[in-house]
């Protein structure tokens, strides 16, 4: 349980998760398969909020006790994607089912 802050006003709200064990042993496959030096997914029903999946990787065993999706320590890029989504959602009344086109081209924050 948690209060909410939105522009001034203070809202109660209790989270739940659901984590769904096989999406979790699904993406660690693929993790384990490509070797990225670090690597979180995170995968949430947009109908309801619910987390499906939270996990985290990384070859180096000083991070083995905490989850890289939980920490603010690395970039993350697809954080821009929710951010879009939930504009989509709440300016343009897009719903799951709308269509995007996509403009831009490859980018990456490494060299």
């Amino acid at each position: 349980e948690m209060i909410l802050d939105l522009k001034g006003r203070r809202y109660p709200v209790t989270a739940e998760y659901a984590i769904e064990p096989g999406l979790n042993d699904a993406m660690l496959d693929i993790f384990k398969q490509y070797k990225p030096d670090y690597g979180a997914f995170v995968a949430m029903d947009a109908t309801t909020g619910r987390i499906l999946s939270l996990i985290s990787y990384s070859p180096d065993d000083r991070w083995v006790d905490q989850n890289l999706a939980l920490r603010a320590t690395f970039p993350s890029a697809s954080v821009f994607k929710v951010v879009t989504a939930a504009a989509a959602i709440s300016e343009r009344k897009m719903n799951a089912g709308s269509v995007l086109s996509f403009n831009g081209g490859a980018h990456t924050l490494y060299k």
